[in-house]
């Protein structure tokens, strides 16, 4: 015996139900848009304080560069009257501070290039390659030592 087949209900409006799915999608994306725009407008405010920021601390480090510059100067100037005072002639003066400050800016230009070597990351590539090398051959990468 066959049951006798139920008829399902109506199904409601579909109008009304895609006008609303549809009303939801345009809030969702109104929203969206909204909150993009105040990104976009937020983004931009900081891109002007960023520049603003660099443009003064470009004028600081000129106005400190130019300040060094006329210290370095005139302690020169000193250095070389005082050496002239304590009895060294001219000429003699001023080849000792030449001398002093060539070998200050070789002092200084070592320790530069010293510190730009640690800036090339030898040891942090030694250890990629290392371990590279560790998990092809298919055994843990070593342990460095304590």
């Amino acid at each position: 015996m066959e049951e006798p087949r139920q008829t399902p209900e109506p199904a409601g409006p579909l109008g009304q139900d895609a006008r609303a799915v549809l009303q939801a999608a345009r809030e969702t994306a109104g929203a969206w848009s909204e909150a993009l725009r105040a990104l976009h407008g937020l983004f931009l405010a900081e891109l002007d304080l960023a520049r603003a920021a660099l443009l003064r601390s470009l004028w600081l480090a000129a106005l400190a560069l130019g300040l060094t510059v006329a210290t370095c100067l005139l302690l020169i100037v000193l250095a070389v009257l005082g050496l002239q005072a304590l009895g060294l002639p001219w000429t003699a003066s001023v080849a000792f501070c030449l001398l002093a400050s060539a070998l200050l800016t070789g002092l200084t230009v070592w320790r530069l290039l010293r510190t730009l070597r640690l800036a090339r990351f030898e040891a942090t590539r030694r250890q990629l390659a290392r371990g590279r090398t560790a998990t092809e051959s298919g055994r843990p990468p070593e342990e460095p030592p304590a």
